[in-house]
């Protein structure tokens, strides 16, 4: 029968304690690995999410604004027609009075 060796017993059990440590710290890099990739997956998700909502509110601007200045360049079209005959109605009772 052999003797207990009681050195070998404690470098056993250090051995088999590293091995545990390496792998419950495997563990914890895959688990954050994939906590990352989740989060990072997430984010993306609401940043394609918030640029559509910007591409959405920025066309529906451009569409005001070139409605606003269709109107405002048809109001000024309009303002000076309406300048440029009483400027010839002007212009022609001036030549008949003269």
């Amino acid at each position: 029968m052999a003797n207990f060796d009681v050195n070998e017993f404690n470098r056993q059990l250090r051995e088999a304690q590293r091995r545990a440590e390496q792998e419950i710290n495997r563990q914890l890099r895959e688990a954050q690995r994939r906590a990352e990739q989740e989060f990072k997956r997430e984010v993306d998700r609401v940043n394609r999410a918030n640029q559509r909502a910007v591409d959405d509110h920025n066309r529906r601007a451009e569409a005001h604004n070139r409605k606003v200045i269709t109107d405002y360049n048809a109001r000024i079209t309009d303002h000076n027609r309406k300048a440029e005959a009483h400027n010839k109605q002007v212009i022609a009772d001036l030549n008949r009075q003269l």
